[in-house]
């Protein structure tokens, strides 16, 4: 039995890092405020990704906490790569480069709601050398990562009522509403 509610959203006006604009934000900071309800989570990711044979998983800094756990539950030697942004691309430290290559990925992010930075998460594998095999996300809005890698989710695609717009297209935008911008976990700026 499932002790957690769905995940909560809250209604406004976003912008999110890969520019595409929301009318509804996750609150990732309930999940990760708490251990119990995170490890829950990362519980459930783990279970739906082991069917892919994942041998290690990749990062980025924004979801390092789920991908601890996940790591540490997929199999005993399982090993955290942790990607970080340089020059606008994701790279590993010189000293674990050449260790990623020929492993099976799992690639863990919080949210993907356009596919975007799952895609330069998937680059970023295959440039180290990986194989990313399937990726696992709190919540996406997409049924398969980039390319059609299998994507497991905590919450399925749709389950929640959340509206992805371009700056163009937004609605909220067209009514000269400038959104909040969304630019890690728990933080919000106005613009």
């Amino acid at each position: 039995m499932n002790d957690y509610p769905k995940i909560s959203i809250t209604k406004g006006h976003y912008e999110l890092p890969s520019g595409a604009h929301v009318d509804a934000k996750i609150n990732l900071a309930e999940i990760y405020s708490d251990p119990r309800y995170l490890r829950h989570v990362a519980h459930d990711l783990t279970v739906q990704a082991q069917r892919y044979m994942c041998t290690d998983v990749a990062v980025m800094n924004e979801a390092v906490a789920l991908a601890t756990i996940i790591a540490n539950r997929l199999a005993d030697t399982s090993r955290l790569f942790i990607f970080a942004e340089h020059e606008n691309r994701y790279i590993l430290p010189e000293c674990v480069d050449d260790k990623l290559f020929g492993r099976r990925c799992l690639l863990v992010v919080n949210l993907n709601s356009s596919g975007k930075l799952l895609g330069r998460l998937v680059q970023a594998v295959r440039s180290a050398g990986g194989h990313p095999v399937a990726a696992a996300a709190i919540y996406s809005q997409l049924e398969s990562g980039p390319e059609g890698l299998p994507l497991v989710s905590y919450e399925p695609a749709g389950s929640l009522p959340i509206h992805t717009n371009s700056r163009d297209d937004c609605p909220q935008c067209k009514r000269g509403l400038q959104p909040d911008r969304i630019i890690d976990i728990g933080t919000v700026i106005r613009i």
